[in-house]
């Protein structure tokens, strides 16, 4: 990624390409890789491991491009964030309808809507923009509190906070994942079927109703709001 990042920023750092761009074109490259993915055509999802193999090197390159340019900005820095969470959507919904059309078994359906319902409404992440909208409407600022530990500022045990790392960075979206999965997308459709991957799947599910469950709980129980506060 950093070479061929690194061959798209030379190309693009003489012409009115912006960094922004580049993240959005990461972004839309995100959610065709998961239309391709989802669409039972072979040609297709080759074409969309293709994208999930190398659309990484966009986006890093859009940031290189941002500091040659002199274009950093606060929006460039959250269109980043917001591309890749686009992208991680489109992901799991095309796998999931891959499996779907594999298998022939409406579960996987189930499955993607539960985890997309999941991500969606983690009361953790809602506690962010809540309290950021209460922030900014009220004008009010709120200074670090020293009451609170910086490595275990939840009020939880250390072994919870080890098991959110854990599940954190269990199958994620990046490309240590994501390249294994498409290796073995690429195997079972072309050549033999691989049946791991419905595992992978109900690992997936897992992984993200364990983060709900832990946000919920410090959220709900640990008065995470008016920590982060």
């Amino acid at each position: 990624y950093i070479e061929t990042s690194a061959i798209i920023v030379f190309l693009a750092q003489y012409t009115k390409i912006t960094p922004n761009l580049l993240t959005l074109t990461c972004a839309f490259l995100g959610i065709l890789s998961g239309i391709f993915l989802a669409s039972n055509n072979q040609n297709l999802i080759f074409i969309s491991l293709l994208i999930l193999f190398s659309k990484n090197s966009i986006d890093w390159a859009d940031g290189l491009l941002a500091r040659v340019k002199k274009q950093t900005s606060t929006l460039g820095a959250m269109l980043d964030d917001w591309a890749a969470l686009v992208s991680s959507y489109s992901y799991l919904v095309g796998l999931g309808i891959y499996l779907y059309h594999k298998n022939g078994d409406e579960f996987f359906i189930i499955l993607t809507f539960f985890i997309i319902t999941i991500k969606a409404i983690d009361i953790k992440d809602f506690a962010y923009h809540y309290s950021m909208y209460e922030i900014v409407n009220s004008k009010k600022k709120f200074s670090k509190s020293n009451n609170v530990k910086k490595n275990n500022k939840y009020g939880v045990s250390n072994n919870l906070i080890l098991l959110k790392n854990f599940f954190q960075n269990f199958l994620d979206e990046r490309s240590r994942t994501v390249d294994l999965i498409c290796l073995l997308i690429f195997i079972d459709t072309f050549y033999i079927r691989i049946e791991i991957i419905e595992y992978i799947y109900y690992l997936i599910f897992l992984k993200y109703f364990v983060i709900f469950s832990g946000g919920f709980y410090i959220t709900y129980f640990k008065n995470f709001l008016l920590k982060l506060k």
